[in-house]
């Protein structure tokens, strides 16, 4: 159960890494039709709108997260943006996924080998004057 909540969540992280708001078209918001925009008005003061269209000289949609209809007069507008894919994003997240899983890869197996690099250390083992063990551990597995 720890491993499926576990992999989804880097599933909602890797979604969310890999995509960025982004300046958008009038025109791309009826050919991508995406399913939230974020509107900067020209006082700066910024609105989410879900569901958007373009009407003529009109950006009409509800506010994000409620029912409220929300209609927009372009030129009111300074600002589109819209998630898009981000290929940096994606290219540090994979990056950084593969040191997680090659430092775990190495934590697991490089430290069982143990110092006689035949399989698991099983105890103690003596030492001789240079430091290296002798090969004959001091408790059996």
């Amino acid at each position: 159960m720890r491993a499926r909540v576990c992999l989804f969540g880097i599933f909602l992280v890797g979604v969310a890494a890999c995509t960025s708001k982004r300046p958008v078209q009038t025109s791309e918001i009826q050919k991508t039709a995406p399913d939230v925009v974020w509107v900067t008005y020209h006082d700066n003061s910024v609105v989410a709108v879900a569901d958007p269209s373009i009407e003529r000289d009109t950006l009409r949609g509800v506010r994000h997260q409620s029912s409220t209809p929300l209609t927009i007069p372009m030129s009111d507008v300074r600002t589109v943006q819209a998630k898009k894919p981000d290929g940096m994003k994606t290219a540090l997240f994979i990056t950084g996924l593969g040191v997680v899983w090659g430092s775990a890869i190495y934590l697991i197996w490089g430290h069982q080998e143990g110092p006689n690099r035949g399989g698991v250390y099983c105890g103690t083992y003596e030492k001789t004057r240079d430091g290296w063990p002798n090969g004959s551990p001091l408790v059996d597995c």
